[in-house]
């Protein structure tokens, strides 16, 4: 039986720590972009130029891939597969993602949680996926993803627990790390 707690958590763990690397990054360069930034007697920002030894600062784009009234059709994931490409070509560095995790019901944006560590593919609230899709399109996604370049930003509210049926107790297994097919 499948515990609540199972391995998808370290799935989660992995995008997150991938996104999270990048952060520190992100934030130094906006700084530093913030930095250069020198303001006219009318108070609009103008970019200060680099002189001619300095490289181009430069231009990190993030993508926000998602939106309230996205359709409730289970192929966001395939859907933001397919535009990467496109969104590398462009210049998008990053991508803001939705909470892929179970919500209240299967059109549901996500922000009802159901089950923290069910990215679509347990049958629980009367589907499988969620209202993005199932959890191989997601890894499929991410990992076109980051062959493209392109950083992933999960939208995570973890105190955002409203769709759970009632108190239960669960069975959790002890798992090992490095799969859960390995004796613990």
């Amino acid at each position: 039986m499948r515990g609540m707690y199972g391995t998808p958590a370290s799935e989660i763990l992995e995008i997150c720590h991938w996104s999270n690397q990048f952060l520190p990054v992100f934030m130094d360069r906006l700084k530093q972009s913030f930095d250069k930034l020198s303001y006219s007697q009318h108070a609009s920002p103008v970019v200060n130029a680099p002189g001619p030894d300095e490289p181009c600062p430069e231009n990190i784009t993030m993508f926000e891939a998602f939106e309230w009234y996205c359709p409730s059709d289970a192929k966001h994931w395939q859907r933001l597969k397919s535009a990467v490409p496109s969104l590398a070509a462009i210049g998008v560095d990053n991508m803001w993602i939705p909470p892929g995790c179970k919500a209240g019901w299967h059109g549901s944006n996500g922000y009802d949680i159901y089950d923290l560590y069910d990215l679509g593919e347990f049958n629980q609230k009367d589907s499988t996926g969620t209202k993005w899709g199932t959890k191989l399109e997601l890894l499929d996604m991410v990992t076109t993803s980051k062959k493209h370049g392109i950083g992933i930003y999960w939208d995570a509210i973890f105190n955002h627990k409203a769709a759970g049926d009632y108190s239960e107790p669960v069975q959790a297994v002890k798992i090992d790390p490095k799969g859960m097919f390995a004796n613990v």
